[in-house]
């Protein structure tokens, strides 16, 4: 896929490979603050990077590009409208990322200038309603310190844009806080620069990203009882605006009602192996047929997307890859389903005939 900018998006995207037993999961630091800040350098300190947390920033896209197509990093004027295609081009790219993040629930760092009051809530909102247990870290520098650190940056940001942003920050502070609760926003002040800054909330932090959350434990177990196929699609799509639709659609239950059930199916397991051995002795419907041939196309199909590896050997991360290709190809799949299904009413036929004559 060539972008606007003539190079692959893949090539900026890195590919998402981590699972459930990955640390972190359903959680998410958003770290805020004013340019020059220094959230890079708080989130070293506090080693958020070991937590297992994977970084989503719009400024790593944007000056790889800027890179790529020759851009001056000072930012000159005259290079004004090819920066703000690279600007467009990079938040893009970042939006996808944060999505692919999110529909495998991998943990994420936000790095965030949080200047703009509604995109940063709008982030928490989606982290949030995405079953994240979400902690905000707002990086406090005075503004002097912060148009030095610009000064000396690779990438200099205009002084006027940096006062803008400052003051901008200054004001989204109580709304973050507002927003997660005073338990989960924590303040780090970072005007020195002999690199000496509180760390205390480091080892609370830690603690709060080895701990699973309630979603984190109901999306496991329901991934690790091996449900079928098409429950395991629905897992991996991101079709669900919440994890309490998820959770819902999934009809959690108690363990009494699981207890119930289990009974239940064992009192009647003789039953229904009876019902299901009179019923594959009978020819499937036309409605059956046609299930049974769409759901052949649509494992031919990702398969083929998927390069010929089984969907059983993917991680979680890539078969929502594969999920999201297959939902833009309803029509091939209905196309390649007409074309199977004389062969299923065929296959269908000959089983029968095998039962019967035995």
């Amino acid at each position: 896929m060539e972008s606007i900018l003539n190079y692959k998006e893949e090539d900026l995207v890195l590919d998402i490979e981590e699972g459930i037993h990955d640390p972190g999961i359903f959680k998410a630091v958003v770290l805020a603050g004013g340019p020059g800040s220094g959230k890079s350098f708080v989130a070293r300190k506090l080693g958020l990077h070991s937590l297992g947390l994977v970084v989503v920033n719009s400024d790593s896209f944007f000056e790889l590009i800027m890179k790529k197509k020759g851009l001056s990093l000072k930012m000159p004027d005259d290079e004004e409208s090819e920066r703000e295609v690279v600007r467009k081009a990079a938040k893009g790219l970042t939006d996808r990322r944060l999505s692919s993040l999110l529909d495998a629930r991998l943990g994420v760092i936000i790095d965030s200038t949080s200047g703009d009051q509604a995109k940063t809530k709008r982030i928490i909102d989606k982290l949030q309603g995405a079953g994240y247990d979400v902690k905000v870290i707002f990086i406090q520098t005075d503004l002097d310190v912060a148009m030095a650190r610009n000064n000396a940056r690779a990438r200099t940001i205009p002084p006027r844009i940096v006062e803008v942003s400052w003051k901008q920050a200054q004001k989204v502070k109580k709304l973050l806080k507002k927003q997660v609760g005073s338990r989960d926003y924590h303040e780090i002040e970072n005007n020195d620069n002999t690199g000496n800054i509180d760390t205390s909330v480091a080892g609370k932090l830690t603690t709060w990203a080895k701990k699973l959350n309630t979603n984190a434990i109901e999306w496991i177990a329901m991934i690790k009882r091996g449900m079928d196929s098409s429950v395991k699609e629905d897992i991996n799509n991101s079709i669900m605006d919440t994890f309490k639709d998820f959770i819902e659609m999934q009809e959690a239950m108690t363990m009494q009602q699981r207890l119930q059930r289990g009974r239940i199916a064992k009192r009647t397991a003789k039953k229904r192996a009876r019902s299901a051995k009179k019923k594959s002795m009978r020819m499937k419907g036309p409605a059956d047929m046609l299930k049974k041939a769409g759901m052949a196309a649509r494992g031919k199909m990702a398969m083929k997307l998927s390069g010929g590896v089984p969907l059983s050997q993917l991680t979680i991360s890539q078969r929502v890859q594969i999920a999201k290709k297959l939902d833009k190809k309803k029509a091939a799949i209905a196309k390649l389903t007409k074309k199977l299904l004389p062969a299923t009413k065929k296959a269908e036929k000959e089983r029968i005939a095998a039962i019967r004559g035995k």
